[in-house]
């Protein structure tokens, strides 16, 4: 934190409790993170898991780790039906930073992560269980899946402050 703010705080006095604004908070994660993942001690298989990385999503999770080799990562999220599989490629590198979106509440989730050649052949796949707790009471029941165009442009919308785009 105080590589992301300074001196700023310490210049003003106040019996104001002061708490860290969000991108401050989110910054000083993000950093974390990549130090975490330059260092090179996650190596495939033993992946750094992060329930809730941020602390704002609580069905997410993120995943660091280094290959010897440059490759792609294919993420596949099993749906309780076909239509809610969220299944995703990330970018060619040795150094991966894996978003994981798509959680169920209150359960262990079974996450495929392959590795990828060039031709996306999988070289390498492991099932990672991600465990997530019960959703606080404001946030349960307020995602609701459902089907839309067979081949849509972007798989995954989401939307949020009451759109609705049936």
């Amino acid at each position: 934190r105080e590589k992301i703010v300074g001196d700023e705080t310490k210049r003003v006095e106040s019996n104001i409790k002061t708490v860290p604004a969000l991108h401050v908070k989110t910054l000083a994660r993000d950093m974390y993170f990549e130090d975490l993942l330059q260092g090179g001690r996650y190596c495939w298989p033993d992946m750094f898991l992060s329930r809730n990385p941020y602390g704002e999503a609580p069905l997410t999770a993120l995943l660091l780790f280094v290959t010897p080799e440059s490759c792609q990562v294919r993420v596949t999220i099993p749906g309780d039906i076909p239509e809610t599989e969220i299944s995703y490629c990330l970018p060619d590198t040795k150094y991966h930073r894996i978003p994981i979106v798509g959680l169920y509440p209150s359960r262990k989730n079974k996450v495929k992560i392959e590795l990828l050649n060039e031709k996306k052949e999988v070289l390498d796949s492991r099932i990672v269980p991600i465990k997530t707790r019960i959703l606080p009471t404001d946030l349960q029941n307020i995602i609701k899946p459902f089907k839309i165009a067979e081949n849509p442009a972007f798989k995954n919308i989401m939307i949020s402050g009451g759109v609705d785009i049936k």
